[in-house]
């Protein structure tokens, strides 16, 4: 459980540190989830790195300090050695600034009050969203056994969706106490901004799933919609051929980032989530057309909305600013399942608006 930063050019090691509990100094487990690297200024280059562990935390390390710098290489020595008892110091240049060090950020374990594991594994690196309102940057992840999708322990699967407001060498981090407590269960929508409003003390959400659901998918966001997929496994028995066989169910979750309020429809009524009898990939987005028919049927051909799938734009298009023109184009959420079917997740409405521009 180390972090290594390399020269990709050399090879040569410019920093390693541990991945540590700032708490007690014990093991912050194994890093095995895809670490996400983001441009916070827009400059082109890379000022943040999130990276999750199977200890259920979450660390973030600055590649500015500060006061805002990028990191400097000193001089060290490391010793080799060349033969039994004689090592020579060799000169190497290193990050040796503490700011640089990777900070825990959020601790994804249940109340210690709480029955349960201990841990809560993040598999999947999370998505990192920008508040334009805020001028910070939101976390977006969840938490499950992904390497064995029938393991069952009896927790209850959790996604969470925090503001990173926490400053560069500052060892503050948050827990679920500073979020607010949602059931996936209970569809009800909030008025409140849990994320936004500077008025509640609260630092984001975290919505409850289902007894040993875990996440599948990288969780994204686009146009301040959230969407992520969680599975739930299952044993089939058939008792004539005394057979069993592996099975589950995928459940798309499609919410607002401002409060999980859902914006997926399913038979005309609003919903967070929708299921699907097989498991599914990686959710990915592509351009369409909106002339194509209703077709009606939502198994059928991918590119043809529904009446659910036209609910959805209708209650997006909420969330644009009010001087949009929408285009006679959009852009598809779409998934795949195990059995090759193609399932439209939402139609994201694109926006135009209008600007003169005066050239001299």
């Amino acid at each position: 459980n180390w972090l290594y930063i390399v020269d990709v050019e050399t090879g040569q090691t410019l920093y390693k540190e541990q991945l540590l509990d700032p708490v007690d100094n014990s093991s912050g487990g194994a890093a095995v989830a895809e670490p996400a690297a983001v441009d916070t200024d827009g400059d082109g280059y890379l000022d943040r790195i999130y990276v999750g562990t199977l200890e259920g935390f979450l660390y973030r390390v600055d590649l500015r300090n500060a006061i805002g710098e990028p990191p400097i290489l000193k001089p060290t020595f490391d010793f080799v050695e060349f033969s039994p008892g004689i090592f020579f110091g060799i000169g190497v240049e290193h990050i040796t600034d503490p700011d640089f060090r990777p900070r825990l950020v959020f601790k994804a374990q249940p109340d210690p009050a709480t029955a349960g594991p201990p841990s809560r594994a993040i598999y999947f690196r999370p998505s990192v969203i920008f508040s334009a309102g805020l001028g910070e940057y939101v976390i977006a992840f969840g938490v499950g056994d992904r390497e064995n999708l029938w393991s069952s322990d009896g927790a209850r699967g959790v996604f969470y969706l925090f503001r990173d407001d926490i400053g560069v060498g500052d060892p503050t981090f948050y827990t679920e106490a500073d979020l607010v407590q949602i059931d996936s269960a209970l569809d009800g929508d909030r008025a409140d901004d849990l994320l936004t409003d500077p008025t509640l003390a609260t630092k984001g959400w975290f919505l409850q799933l289902r007894e040993d659901e875990r996440l599948i998918t990288n969780p994204f966001a686009v146009s301040g919609v959230v969407v992520f997929t969680v599975f739930e496994p299952d044993v089939a028995v058939d008792l004539e051929s005394l057979t069993c066989s592996r099975t589950g169910r995928s459940r798309v979750f499609g919410v607002t980032a401002t409060n999980a309020n859902g914006l997926l429809f399913s038979g005309g009524q609003r919903t967070r989530w929708f299921d699907i009898a097989d498991f599914v990939t990686e959710p990915y987005i592509e351009q369409s057309a909106t002339k194509n028919p209703d077709s009606g049927n939502e198994g059928g051909n991918a590119d043809e909305l529904t009446a659910d799938h036209l609910a959805i734009m209708d209650e997006l298009k909420k969330l644009f600013p009010q001087n949009c023109k929408f285009a006679n184009y959009r852009l598809d959420i779409k998934t795949l399942s195990s059995d090759t079917g193609i399932h439209l997740i939402a139609p994201i409405p694109i926006c135009i608006v209008e600007k003169n521009w005066k050239e001299f």
